[in-house]
């Protein structure tokens, strides 16, 4: 394998109507590519509704950019079609984690899966020392198409899960809630460097993690969608 980042591998699946199809898998490279995805996961998650539970844009922009750390371009490997189709992606977690995410509009979307985990398993047994279990952690359990195709590859849910997605309709207003007595809600005053650093401190105390910092924030808040 070439050096990570700058690979570029083929790996081949076939269409439902039997006919032979070329995937082409390569590393993140721009915002032309995130724009990509964010297309991607907004498409899936129109077509298949509440029930699907993709990603949605948000999550996207915040998982690559609110830790300095993360670089986008060893962490994201688009898969194309022969037609230069985003197809899906995968996001990787290393040492031996990964998630997969797909255009559920296409008919060949499960063989797809099983191709993109295949080389996402490829990828982190070769990068990687640890010998232990491959995970994913981005898997709906309403997610048929994708639970398949990690059953199909092996895969068993381990009967534990990160967080609960709820969805609520558009069409009626949201009920209005009572606010303690002299509490307000407003957005963070980005000119004031003391509440940016109390915003940043409160995520950290939520969430018991040090990866969201000051930095981060701000390399955040220069994103798409935010």
């Amino acid at each position: 394998m070439s050096e990570r980042g700058r690979s570029h591998h083929t790996v081949t699946t076939y269409r439902e109507e039997g006919c032979m199809s070329d995937l082409t898998s390569r590393w993140y490279r721009d915002d032309d590519d995130l724009e990509r995805m964010l297309r991607l996961v907004s498409a899936s998650a129109n077509a298949d509704g509440p029930a699907g539970g993709h990603l949605h844009r948000g999550d996207v922009v915040w998982g690559l950019f609110q830790n300095p750390t993360i670089d986008p371009t060893d962490r994201i490997v688009l898969f194309e079609g022969s037609d230069g189709a985003l197809r899906g992606f995968v996001w990787l977690h290393p040492p031996r984690g990964f998630d997969v995410h797909v255009d559920s509009t296409h008919p060949d979307v499960s063989r797809t899966a099983q191709a993109m985990i295949a080389w996402a398993e490829a990828h982190l047994a070769t990068a990687a020392d640890d010998a232990g279990p491959f995970t994913t952690e981005e898997l709906a359990s309403t997610n048929a198409v994708l639970r398949e195709a990690f059953a199909a590859s092996g895969y068993r849910p381990t009967g534990q899960a990160d967080f609960q997605l709820n969805h609520q309709t558009l069409g009626d207003d949201p009920p209005a809630s009572d606010l303690p007595e002299g509490v307000e809600v407003r957005a963070v005053r980005l000119d004031d460097p003391g509440e940016v650093a109390a915003r940043v401190a409160l995520h950290q105390e939520v969430w018991a993690s040090t990866k969201f910092t000051e930095p981060g924030y701000a390399r955040l808040r220069e994103r798409p969608v935010y």
